[in-house]
């Protein structure tokens, strides 16, 4: 992601606005405040002769963002995704992609790059830090409010962390990333339904995300809805079989309804579920760590470990076996 942003920011600032505006002697680069401001205000007329030209917007938003006016860029663009469809409405969500998360200089961004290093080391104190002291200096950069976020999702202020993220939502409803993270911390702070709304959009946007399928049947399970969470996990295992953390969650969930009625439960019924604990253990066994690092860092956090899960796992298969064992005790005394 971060390279791309990189390219980004290098395109708004040298050819992606070659203004024929600006004074002859000037680059867009060297503009002042008040050329961009008359820049502005030629746009907006242009805009109202002729509303449908595109290149006209993103001029507009490029300026706005150029007098430190982003969240009006944005709120610009937003306004005329309504009014599209196809591929112009495509661009002009793109183009809400490309000025949330441009940073304003190369010392932010630099500044920004050394805080997501450091949470990739797990400092996360640190990063969150350094994000926060960006965040005074652009306050409507999606990018640092997602990755501050996260920093204090680890940390446990979920409350900060929602409000991060909602105010990221706000700038760019169409990052599925923030709605995923969204989400999450809605549903840590005991935001059941929305949370819900917010995972189940974003799984929509990343069909391929384990993780989004993982939160949702998380926050099923919150819910009472063990067995549709079961469901999803399932559908999910079907199209993606390589999701193995899928099929742990899923003998997760199994094991927890059978240990809510330990004595009560039918025999094929564990074994099922001690079945497929054994699969995500020999798989576990066989994966590469670099190959599961990938999925790890799918969204800027370890999201789980290996060992964790291998611990989990095993741990589980042998409260399964004590409990086989509980069964065939008490078969055995009713026979006597």
């Amino acid at each position: 992601m971060i390279p791309k942003v990189c390219i980004v920011f290098f395109l708004l600032t040298q050819s992606f606005f070659a203004l024929s505006y600006a004074e002859p002697s000037k680059s867009s680069a060297e503009l002042n405040t008040q050329n961009w401001a008359d820049v502005v205000l030629k746009l907006k007329k242009e805009i109202q002769f002729d509303p449908k030209n595109l290149t006209s917007h993103f001029k507009l938003a490029h300026a706005l963002f150029r007098l430190d006016r982003r969240s009006e860029a944005l709120s610009h663009l937003g306004q005329w995704v309504l009014s599209y469809t196809g591929q112009a409405r495509e661009q002009l969500i793109e183009g809400i992609h490309t000025f949330s998360r441009a940073f304003s200089s190369n010392q932010i961004l630099q500044i920004f790059l050394e805080s997501t290093s450091e949470m990739k080391k797990g400092n996360f104190i640190e990063a969150s830090e350094r994000l926060s002291k960006l965040i005074e200096k652009e306050r409507n950069n999606v990018e640092i409010l997602l990755r501050l976020a996260q920093c204090q999702l680890v940390g446990g202020d979920f409350d900060s962390a929602a409000e991060k993220l909602r105010l990221a939502k706000l700038l760019n409803p169409y990052e599925p990333e923030i709605r995923l993270w969204l989400g999450r911390a809605l549903f840590l702070r005991g935001e059941l339904d929305q949370s819900l709304v917010e995972l189940k959009w974003a799984k929509e946007k990343l069909p391929k995300s384990q993780v989004a399928v993982i939160w949702i049947s998380d926050n099923l399970v919150k819910l009472g809805r063990p067995q549709e969470a079961i469901q999803i996990l399932e559908k999910d295992m079907q199209n993606q079989p390589f999701h193995l953390m899928s099929v742990f969650k899923q003998s997760q969930i199994q094991y927890e309804q059978l240990d809510s009625n330990p004595l009560h439960t039918n025999l094929d019924s564990i074994w099922k579920v001690r079945t497929s604990l054994q699969i995500v253990l020999s798989r576990l066994g066989e994966i590469k760590h670099s190959h599961f690092v990938q999925f790890e860092s799918e969204l800027g956090l370890p999201v789980y470990s290996v060992k964790t899960i291998q611990k989990e796992t095993q741990l589980m298969i042998e409260k399964i076996d004590a409990h086989i064992q509980d069964i065939r005790d008490e078969t055995k005394e009713k026979s006597l």
